[in-house]
């Protein structure tokens, strides 16, 4: 051994790349160093963060210019980062290198599909969970040992890998064991996955929908399956990625059960889970969708008028709504009505209409009434019951009395019916027209306003004001009276 007299440090070339071993074969790291230098006295190795000196797989070896590395049975869990400290008179030096260890593939065991019994016409995903250096190639064989080369896709997470294959309406002809078989460079290795595809369940079908709940029904499947118990499993169709939520177990021989609580207006998706003595799988899916809710409140603001001795008129506004699954189509209304307080009568008026007109009735009668709205999911609440009388046999309105006066060069107009009505007065109206024509139009005034005040009268002609009267939706008395107005006049007002 040659020793040196000037007290240097050793120096290690930097190793950027790392170092490549193949599993299962003796390996060596030689790590030469260089320079003038005390002799090396101490070395140590770190692999990650713990030392080997307890390994009995690694050996160190130390020679006049480097420093050897050996692993006697390389194995995969070799594969590390590595610290080299080594010590002279001269103080202390370390470098780092990388191992990298080829090796077969390696597979996962991971049950990716629902059990080994499967239903006719639905879809199964297998998966082969796998690792390996270098590059791993996979390939799918059938069970007649055909190679498979559609419905194959490739995932990696972390230093895993997953190649899935996909099944598409599975046919009894397709039971059997599948083979995943990955290799490179190294080796290879295989995994096999056996499927058994039953006959194809019934699907399930619907029935009494309601706004909130449905009926399920299925037919009992043969004997071959030995179901032990049913379950139905029932989420929002809109919601493609949304978790199926259980709508509760089902003994055999029942074959039926009650979804409740849905929201209305909405689509959703059913399966039935079968348990069976084997495992349990999933029958194919339908989609329903539920009714509208029927009406939480009332039609609103409803009004009657009276037409003559044998009509009346009423109107209403839509119901509002109380339920967050928003607004129901109105299907129509149904509108009742009495005139002996029971024994009422109905009609259906069209939901895009609020409004009806009762016809035929008995004169000098007072007609209660009350509507409610219908949906898809029923009829809602009757509103308030409103009362409204016909007209008699003789009824005629009172005439329109009108009189006027000049007061500091204005007209004030004044007006009263002749007598009192037996009906409610709506309102007023006012007309100024000149010559004929109407030239502006007041109103609707309040049936308590019973006089104008007229003021900025144009024109030399005599100027007509008519008051008309309604009553019951309709014109039932006019009177007009006419002003005159001076040039003198005029530019007085003016």
């Amino acid at each position: 051994m040659q020793f040196y007299n000037f007290l240097e440090l050793p120096v290690f070339p930097n190793f950027f790349a790392p170092f490549q071993g193949t599993e299962g074969k003796l390996y060596t790291i030689t790590l030469d160093y260089s320079g003038t230098c005390e002799p090396l006295t101490k070395i140590d190795l770190l692999k990650g963060s713990e030392s080997v000196e307890n390994d009995s797989n690694i050996q160190l070896e130390i020679t006049d210019t480097s420093v050897i590395i050996s692993f006697s049975t390389l194995t995969l869990s070799d594969q590390a980062s590595y610290t080299l400290t080594s010590e002279n008179k001269a103080g202390i030096a370390t470098t780092s290198v990388g191992l990298i260890v080829k090796h077969k593939p390696i597979f996962l065991e991971k049950n990716v599909f629902p059990g080994s019994l499967l239903l006719a016409n639905s879809t199964a995903t297998l998966s082969c969970n796998y690792t390996g250096y270098p590059m791993v190639t996979i390939t799918w064989y059938d069970p007649d040992g055909v190679e498979i080369t559609e419905g194959i896709t490739t995932e990696s997470i972390g230093r895993w890998k997953y190649s899935e294959l996909e099944l598409k309406r599975l046919s009894q002809s397709d039971a059997g064991s599948y083979t995943c078989s990955a290799s490179n460079q190294v080796g290879s290795t295989i995994n096999t996955i056996n499927i058994q595809v039953t006959s194809p369940m019934s699907i399930p079908w619907v029935s009494d929908i309601g706004s909130n709940q449905v009926r399920v029904s299925w037919d009992e499947p043969s004997e071959d399956y030995m179901i032990n118990k049913y379950r139905v499993d029932y989420k929002k169709a809109a919601n493609g990625i949304s978790m199926w939520l259980a709508g509760g177990e089902v003994l055999v021989g029942t074959q039926q059960t009650t979804i409740n609580n849905l929201q209305g207006n909405t689509y959703y998706m059913v399966r039935i889970v079968y348990f069976a003595s084997v495992g349990q799988f999933y029958g194919s899916p339908i989609q329903f969708k539920t009714l509208h809710r029927a009406p939480t409140n009332s039609p609103d603001n409803l009004q009657g008028i009276t037409i003559s001795n044998s009509i009346l008129e009423y109107n209403w506004n839509k119901p509002a709504q109380a339920y967050s699954d928003g607004d129901s189509i109105i299907i129509s209304y149904r509108l009742w009505w009495t005139s002996t307080e029971e024994n009422y009568e109905s009609v259906l008026v069209d939901g895009t209409i609020t409004r009806y007109t009762l016809m035929g009735l008995l004169a000098s009668t007072k007609y209660s009434v009350k509507v409610q709205a219908y949906t898809e999911g029923g009829f809602g609440p009757n509103s308030t019951i409103i009362e409204v009388v016909t007209y008699a046999d003789t009824f005629e309105f009172p005439s329109l009395l009108l009189t006027k006066k000049m007061v500091d060069l204005s007209w004030i107009i004044e007006w009263a019916l002749e007598e009192e009505p037996n009906v409610e007065i709506q309102y007023y109206i006012i007309l100024l027209r000149y010559s004929g024509e109407i030239f502006y139009e007041i109103g609707p005034l309040s049936s308590n306003i019973t006089s104008y005040n007229f003021s900025n009268l144009d024109g030399t002609k005599y100027s007509k004001v008519c008051i008309e009267v309604e009553a019951s939706g309709i014109l039932q008395s006019r009177n007009c009276t006419e002003l005159y107005v001076t040039n003198e006049n005029r530019s007085k007002l003016k």
